[in-house]
């Protein structure tokens, strides 16, 4: 079945989390990795673990940062997004694939004259079961800059300046357009 972009619904990008299963299922519907949660914060730990935490870091927000990118295409393969409504056009499907993919309980606030977004995520999908003293979402921020570039056709710059992974409340992304 086709949307109303002509794109094939069995072909989209998802990333998903069952608090049931205790599952990460990313991927396409024919051609999907899903991997628990444990199995993810473990593969994390070894990959620092061998690499190092930098080099680890920085590899995982470039392979999240495509991989949003990814998604973009797939889920919107001719749509071009007016840059008048930009921020407000973000805001809301980021907020709906937080939604509807269980990323964790998503608000995003504009900042219109910085041109900035901000978005908080209370039980991100990334972080669970990490202790840090700075924050380790690098997955969910790459994730988001890719989607960002991809949306609004310009480069981003995307921090984390709040992480359950270090004790904070909520999980919380600033996304700047640069």
């Amino acid at each position: 079945m086709n949307d109303e972009d002509g794109a094939d619904e069995s072909s989209s990008f998802a990333i998903s989390h069952s608090d049931r299963t205790g599952l990460l299922d990313i991927g396409k519907e024919k051609s999907r990795l899903v991997l628990g949660k444990h199995l993810w914060s473990n593969t994390r730990t070894e990959f620092r673990q061998i690499f190092g935490q930098i080099a680890s870091d920085v590899v995982m927000y470039q392979l999240w940062r495509v991989y949003g990118g990814a998604m973009v295409k797939e889920l919107f393969p001719r749509r071009h997004f007016d840059d008048d409504d930009l921020l407000e056009t973000l805001r809301a499907v980021l907020l709906g694939l937080a939604e509807t993919n269980g990323w964790g309980n998503a608000s995003a606030e504009l900042k219109e004259a910085t041109n900035e977004m901000s978005l908080d995520l209370s039980d991100c999908i990334f972080c669970e079961k990490s202790t840090s003293d700075k924050p380790v979402c690098y997955e969910m921020s790459g994730l988001l800059a890719g989607f960002s570039e991809n949306i609004s056709g310009k480069k981003v710059s995307v921090s984390e300046i709040r992480c359950i992974g270090k004790g904070d409340k909520t999980c919380s992304f600033m996304i700047r357009f640069v």
